[in-house]
């Protein structure tokens, strides 16, 4: 029972945090684009980026709504994150902000 109640709140923190991330990025579009453009990694890409990454965010807060995917949502969620921490440590790393 403890357990069913921790992964409805890790569930219900990472659906506020997926679709908080990418509405405002989608709401403020063209910073977030501009952002990207300057960044090392996603220089050449950043049109894509702009909208894979707040759609990926989207779909993931979708699959850990449903409890039928919620593990799915749970590993990408894992993926995602592990992204996130990956390329904060090498922006850190590399000097660049």
């Amino acid at each position: 029972m403890k357990q069913k109640v921790a992964i409805e709140i890790i569930s219900s923190l990472l659906i506020l945090l997926f679709v908080y991330a990418a509405s405002s990025k989608l709401i403020e579009y063209s910073a977030f684009k501009t952002q990207l453009m300057n960044q090392l990694f996603f220089k050449n890409f950043a049109g894509i980026f702009a909208w894979t990454i707040p759609s990926i965010e989207l779909l993931t807060g979708l699959l850990l709504t449903v409890k039928v995917t919620r593990i799915i949502g749970l590993y990408a969620s894992l993926i995602m994150l592990s992204f996130f921490t990956l390329y904060i440590a090498g922006m850190l790393l590399s000097g660049k902000q």
